[in-house]
């Protein structure tokens, strides 16, 4: 069962394996333990678990923030991979403005145009995940995520719609 355990973490610490199975009459149950058997097994399993944490490295990933006005574009370039993401109407935006008391935060929902390695996508994202709204989503490697709406709406000073910005997250995987 240890075997198939250690198997699951994959190839990298098959050695590991071939080590277990080699201190056989260490995790021999039927022996009768001493000092230094329970020091030996100690050092062993403190052993195991470093390798294991050592050889779980996590692929390194990219991330880009960038403030897009609406009806504007930025460029992301993350890795040499460049991608075009564009802010280009807000949908809804049913959130309480500043100085205002609201029962419910509401939400602002806003569409997008995504152009990467000349494919165009078009995407809808919330700045909560309500209903059918969603905060990011995924394509091709990257996951692209609206952190906030930002509109400067207050309930005592008049607004307009080029005044709103979407602050952008891009994540590539």
């Amino acid at each position: 069962m240890l075997l198939n355990l250690l198997k699951a973490y994959g190839g990298r610490i098959v050695s590991t394996v071939r080590l277990i199975v080699n201190m056989q009459p260490l995790l021999d149950l039927q022996c009768h333990p001493t000092k230094k058997h329970m020091k030996s097994l100690a050092s062993f399993l403190i052993s195991l678990l470093a390798i294991m944490v050592i050889s779980c490295k996590k692929e390194p990933t990219l991330v880009s923030e960038d403030l897009i006005p609406v009806n504007d574009c930025r460029v992301f370039n993350l890795g040499g991979d460049l991608l075009t993401c564009c802010l280009d109407s807000v949908i809804q935006d049913s959130r309480c403005p500043e100085n205002a008391v609201c029962i419910w935060q509401g939400v602002g929902v806003a569409r997008f145009s995504v152009n990467m390695q000349s494919k165009e996508h078009f995407i809808t994202l919330a700045t909560d995940n309500v209903l059918h709204y969603r905060k990011d989503t995924s394509l091709a490697g990257f996951k692209i995520e609206m952190i906030n709406l930002l509109s400067g709406k207050d309930l005592h000073v008049p607004f307009t719609y080029d005044q709103y910005v979407a602050e952008v997250k891009i994540t590539k995987r």
